[in-house]
């Protein structure tokens, strides 16, 4: 028979039966040609009852082919369960339970540290938050106060006074910059340091001292309207100073002869003689101007904090307490989530490896059932094969004859039995495969069970109570 027709049954690549083109075998191999031959020459006789060197040919080729598909399937099967039993190799499978337990001990110790040292972390917040608020009860207490701090106008206060800071500013440059002796920087430094005197320092100490007015001791609120009046008269006083250098600012710029050293003692003297009496109109209204961004940012400075005293404050370091609370546990709760990632990784790993080796076992399971369900289906071919191939040379051979051909052409040459036999596959179980994935799942489970256990065991600040601070947090 021709090689280039020796067609394997079965191509153990592909891992896929291969059927035979039965009539480019035929042509190949000249079979009907060779059949129209024999017939021309009455061969083979009439009375013969055994088959000629070409029918012989093609039983034994079609056997041939029949046997050397089973052996390829077998051999096939055979690899096929070598692969499995590598795929389950007890050495690789126990280093990875090995590293399941590994990971899983590492994890919990690392858990149980973060653990620790949260916990310190937290106590020590909480005690801040439960000292500060047992604080400011006591404060409360003693100053029968049963009402909420209230410094709503917290930050809006500011920026009136950096409002007043800078409208007394512009408003001092025009009444001083005309007649101003020590050039343009000492003008600006003059404008600056009185607006800052009046807006911010003199302001803030008659805003404070307005506050203890409230206080719940009565010598307290005499001292400090005592404290008021005296500061607002002082307040007065560095105004109309301020008004008395601007006439003597004035003669300096209107008479040279006039040493600028002598400006204080001049203004002192204006003081002392006449506290009211000023030269100008500017300088009445430089004075006017002072007392009203004063008195104005004075009462800025009182609304920027609770009418009693030290109260506000009180409320506003167990609101930071709180804030500082919350923020430690939303770190713990962080923390303990991260502390146990990269074990998370590491298992999510060697679960990911067996799910591999778990799909290349059902894809192997799945090709070695296939082909031997297949086997039967595919091996009667080879009979139809050998009547087909048989039955295209005895047409040629009684198509040629002139004397009646054997009476063997009308039976049917069959392929031997023992190649129709199909092979076995019997794979192992996977089972040290889903013994080694049922722990990954455990451990992975088990350390997620701890962690939310860790997670819960932390205390949020509802569980510590609620006070006013906590609601005030925000504004820290």
């Amino acid at each position: 028979m021709s090689s280039i027709t020796r067609i394997p049954g079965f191509d153990p690549v592909k891992k896929k039966y291969l059927p035979l083109d039965k009539k480019a075998w035929l042509k190949a191999n000249e079979i009907e040609k060779k059949g129209r031959q024999q017939g021309e020459k009455n061969q083979p006789a009439t009375e013969s009852t055994e088959l000629d060197s070409v029918e012989s040919d093609i039983v034994a080729w079609i056997g041939e082919r029949a046997r050397t598909c089973r052996e390829d399937v077998t051999t096939c099967l055979l690899d096929l369960k070598r692969s499995l039993t590598e795929t389950e190799d007890e050495h690789d499978l126990h280093a990875l339970e090995q590293r399941v337990d590994e990971t899983k001990r590492e994890a919990e110790s690392q858990l149980s540290q973060e653990i620790e040292r949260r916990r310190n972390v937290m106590s020590l917040q909480e005690t801040r938050v439960k000292d500060e608020r047992i604080a400011l009860d006591e404060f409360k207490r003693l100053a029968s106060l049963r009402r909420p701090a209230d410094y709503s106008n917290r930050r809006t206060a500011i920026r009136w006074l950096v409002s007043f800071a800078i409208l007394e500013i512009s408003l001092n440059a025009t009444l001083l910059m005309d007649v101003n002796a020590f050039g343009l920087l000492g003008s600006i430094a003059q404008m600056a340091f009185i607006s800052g005197l009046n807006v911010v320092a003199f302001s803030l100490v008659v805003g404070v001292l307005i506050r203890w007015k409230n206080h719940v001791s009565q010598f307290v609120r005499v001292m400090s309207w005592l404290g008021v009046v005296t500061f607002i008269l002082f307040v007065l006083g560095f105004n109309l100073l301020v008004g008395h250098f601007r006439d003597s600012m004035q003669a300096v710029v209107s008479n040279y002869d006039v040493d600028i050293a002598t400006l204080g003692g001049d203004t002192m003297d204006r003081l002392l003689a006449g506290p009211i009496d000023l030269e100008s109109f500017q300088s009445l209204l430089l004075v006017l101007v002072g007392c009203v961004c004063f008195a104005i940012s004075a009462w800025k400075w009182w609304q920027r904090d609770d009418p009693y005293p030290r109260y506000g404050h009180k409320a506003r370091r167990v609101a930071a307490a709180e804030q500082d609370f919350i923020k430690a546990f939303e770190e713990t709760q962080k923390s303990l989530e991260r502390a146990l990632e990269d074990k998370f990784s590491s298992l999510e790993d060697i679960r990911h490896k067996l799910e591999i080796k778990r799909g290349h076992w059902a894809e192997v399971c799945e090709i070695g059932n296939h082909l031997v369900k297949e086997y039967p289906h595919n091996i009667r071919r080879y009979q139809d094969d050998l009547n087909h191939l048989l039955q295209a040379y005895r047409t040629a051979n009684q198509e040629s004859r002139s004397t009646p051909h054997p009476a063997r052409f009308d039976t049917t040459e069959q392929v031997d039995p023992e190649l129709l036999e199909r092979p076995t596959f019997d794979p192992p179980p996977e089972s040290r495969i889903e013994r080694v994935r049922d722990k990954v799942h455990a451990a992975i489970d088990e350390l997620q069970n701890r962690r939310d256990e860790a997670l819960t065991s932390f205390r949020g600040l509802s569980a510590l109570g609620s006070e006013e601070g906590k609601a005030l947090a925000a504004d820290v």
